[in-house]
């Protein structure tokens, strides 16, 4: 049965019971209604990750956004916070544009699974221009890193295949962002508490 939440402007969202995907911190769910927020989808934390810390990071990433989130085209390569989600009046997670796509992970296997669609061979390894849509996929990736390092303010925590979508047409997007450390004013914020040992970078 859906679940009605509030965003911090007021109004209400329905949100699907069943996540679409679930991680270390929370799970994503659909938005089902208003029509209006059919596009983004809701990032509903575990209790324990509901935290007033929390709350202020996820807030002040949706104040601060970096300049560049989207392309010339309204694609998303940064899914960025758009507004905290509230049930009862307390802090439960945000929504967030949604990413199309596989994940990136899905693209590291020698073989890749049938069940992706014909739309994806063009990334196999024995096709002859995949190494070029491979490089092409890697200039994406780091064109969207360096658009949120360019801020100064941010360096992503868990940067790894699982939290990178990736579209047949070769357009990605990051992931699970709000894991990111943030710094103001030369002082680290927030910082960065979620992430994959053998993907830490080292400014976290």
């Amino acid at each position: 049965m859906p679940k009605n939440f509030t965003l911090q402007n007021g109004a209400t969202l329905s949100v699907a019971d069943n996540p679409l995907g679930e991680g270390g911190e929370g799970a994503v769910y659909e938005i089902l209604s208003p029509t209006n927020y059919r596009n983004s989808v809701a990032k509903i934390l575990y209790p324990d990750k509901r935290t007033n810390e929390r709350r202020y990071k996820v807030r002040y990433m949706v104040d601060n956004p970096p300049a560049n989130i989207q392309d010339g085209n309204g694609h998303n390569f940064l899914i960025w916070p758009q507004q905290i989600l509230l049930e009862n009046n307390d802090f439960v997670g945000f929504i967030m544009p949604k990413a199309e796509g596989i994940d990136l992970e899905e693209l590291c296997r020698v073989k890749l699974k049938p069940e992706l669609g014909s739309e994806w061979q063009k990334f196999y390894r024995d096709n002859s221009d995949s190494m070029i849509l491979r490089l092409i996929l890697c200039s994406n990736i780091a064109k969207a890193v360096n658009a949120l390092h360019a801020t100064g303010h941010y360096v992503i925590g868990d940067l790894k295949p699982e939290n990178i979508r990736v579209k047949s047409n070769g357009l990605v997007s990051i992931l699970d962002l709000d894991s990111c450390q943030i710094s103001d004013g030369g002082q680290i914020r927030f910082q960065s508490k979620m992430n994959t040992p053998k993907y830490n970078p080292p400014e976290t």
